[in-house]
């Protein structure tokens, strides 16, 4: 009668991550000791286990898995650095993003156009720069997401003149501008710390409209938003007025939440 000691348990506890004691291996929930990655079914283990810890919205359980499974050999390919990356954007964890980048590097894995974009999700301002710059250097030539993402880097430090100068290059390399990247730019005089800026924001706003973009009610909303912060609350219920008077965009929740806080003032 053969022994059956090493298959996995699939009792209630099966499909949980357990962390071995001295002596003992790490068990993948997919069946797999992981001692050595070696093999496509352990590698195929290990992916899963990310998979699963993502699938329960647990980002640092997938990060454990990934993390463990390079300690003995496993090189995750792409889809499951994607995979990763994808749920690090979605929480806006820029610290798992320099991790990240690093185990990339480390593990020399080679990035599409997809990748890179994913990666500038998870980075901030000048770090988002150097992947941009990477992502060029390598052949790879940013869309008009890609430059989007790369606004909206610079957004959380403020930083205006680098968003109208990421506008001016795209214009330079011949792109379209659209209205989600001035919304976009539009978030960086948000946080801007200088109170003139607002009207460079308002150049901007008033500049899309000659070209022939129609503002969406989340551009009206990031420019009312921009005027509010800046003291210039006629402005911003000038902004709401003429969305109440357009045909194509009428104002929402946040409009009028950012109409209130200015009449307030």
């Amino acid at each position: 009668m053969s022994s059956r000691q090493d298959e996995h348990p699939r009792g209630k506890d099966w499909g949980r991550s357990q962390r071995p004691s001295q002596g003992q291996q790490e068990v993948f929930p997919h069946g797999g000791r992981g001692s050595k990655m070696d093999s496509p079914m352990a590698e195929q283990d290990c992916a899963k286990a990310v998979g699963v810890a993502l699938a329960e919205n647990n980002l640092q359980k997938a990060l454990h898995f990934l993390k463990q499974g390079r300690k003995k050999g496993y090189t995750p390919s792409l889809k499951v650095y994607s995979n990763i990356m994808c749920a690090a954007a979605k929480k806006r964890n820029f610290q798992e993003g320099q991790t990240l980048r690093e185990m990339m590097k480390a593990d020399e894995v080679e990035l599409d156009r997809v990748g890179y974009t994913l990666l500038m999700q998870i980075s901030r301002g000048q770090d988002a720069m150097v992947v941009f710059d990477e992502m060029v250097k390598h052949g790879h030539a940013p869309d008009a997401q890609a430059y989007t993402v790369l606004i909206d880097a610079f957004s959380h430090e403020g930083a205006w003149k680098r968003a109208l100068r990421i506008l001016e290059d795209m214009k330079s390399e011949g792109m379209d501008i659209n209205k989600i990247h001035v919304t976009t730019a539009l978030k960086c005089f948000r946080t801007a710390s200088t109170s003139p800026s607002w009207k460079q924001a308002l150049n901007l706003f008033e500049s899309m409209k000659d070209q022939g973009i129609e503002p969406d009610v989340a551009c009206f909303n990031s420019m009312m938003q921009v005027l509010k912060n800046a003291g210039q609350w006629d402005q911003a219920l000038q902004m709401m007025e003429d969305m109440q008077s357009s045909s194509r965009c009428q104002p929402d929740l946040i409009s009028f939440s950012l109409a209130a806080g200015c009449c307030k003032e």
